[in-house]
């Protein structure tokens, strides 16, 4: 029913989404020229992270899951099977990685190191104070972390935890967050619990990304819960990726845009 659904959502993506004459907006039309035309164009995945991203669907070792709530072993999977269906596709780790580059985010929070590809794509032009990276699954945290930290990046953090445990004590540091990529657990529940946990931090200048947010029928009516929410102004829809803003200045729009 999944892959059903996400098929219908792609063929409605497909015919409703708009391009660049269809935007009125100087903001916007900003982030088709220094985001959008750029991501189409990038390269960054010619580089280091494709030799990572090969490696690690040549890795056929198993990874034990593990139950965050009961610490129990849940089964095994394969680090291969994770990168090929788990990790950020180029195309959209293009977008973060332009998102980062163009508006020069100080203080960002990843939510799903997941392998770390997507952190790579961020990290690579992120010029910031802190980075922080939150994985729950140890055994993906340890893949991650291998080859992070051969970056040498004083400004990444790798955490290993649950959200919900990781996160009081990173907020607490920070009045503010300027970028964050959720890409977690993917209910309704949880999704609109990290929107509500942040609200609180973000400026005029801040970001809050969402991945597969026409994975199921849940993620679709949260994401529509988060668009219409009073605090939020822009939105973006590139099918995968939902994109907010919060700055007051801008007229409030869901904009689907062809990608």
């Amino acid at each position: 029913m999944t892959k059903l659904f996400q098929f219908k959502e792609w063929l409605k993506y497909q015919f409703i989404a708009e391009n660049a004459y269809t935007i009125h907006s100087p903001f916007l039309y900003q982030f088709w020229e220094n985001v959008i035309k750029p991501a189409r164009k990038d390269t960054l995945y010619d580089t280091h992270i494709s030799s990572v991203f090969k490696e690690l669907c040549k890795n056929n070792t198993y990874l034990k899951k593990q139950d965050l709530g009961t610490g129990k072993n849940t089964g095994h999977e394969q680090v291969s099977y994770i990168a090929k269906t788990s990790s950020v596709r180029p195309k959209f780790g293009h977008i973060l990685h332009q998102l980062v580059k163009y508006f020069k985010p100080q203080i960002m929070i990843e939510l799903g190191t997941c392998l770390g590809i997507s952190t790579l794509y961020m990290l690579h032009d992120f010029e910031g104070t802190h980075f922080y990276s939150i994985e729950g699954s140890p055994a993906r945290h340890n893949i991650a972390k291998s080859h992070l930290e051969t970056l040498k990046k004083q400004n990444l953090i790798l955490l290993q935890n649950s959200f919900e445990k990781e996160l009081p004590s990173v907020l607490a540091k920070h009045n503010t967050i300027d970028l964050i990529f959720i890409d977690g657990n993917h209910t309704f529940e949880a999704t609109q619990e990290y929107f509500t946990l942040f609200l609180p931090y973000m400026n005029e200048k801040s970001i809050l990304v969402f991945d597969d947010i026409h994975w199921s029928k849940d993620m679709l009516n949260v994401w529509e819960y988060i668009y219409q929410h009073p605090k939020v102004s822009l939105t973006i829809d590139v099918f995968q990726l939902g994109i907010c803003f919060f700055n007051s200045n801008v007229s409030k729009e869901n904009k689907i845009l062809r990608y």
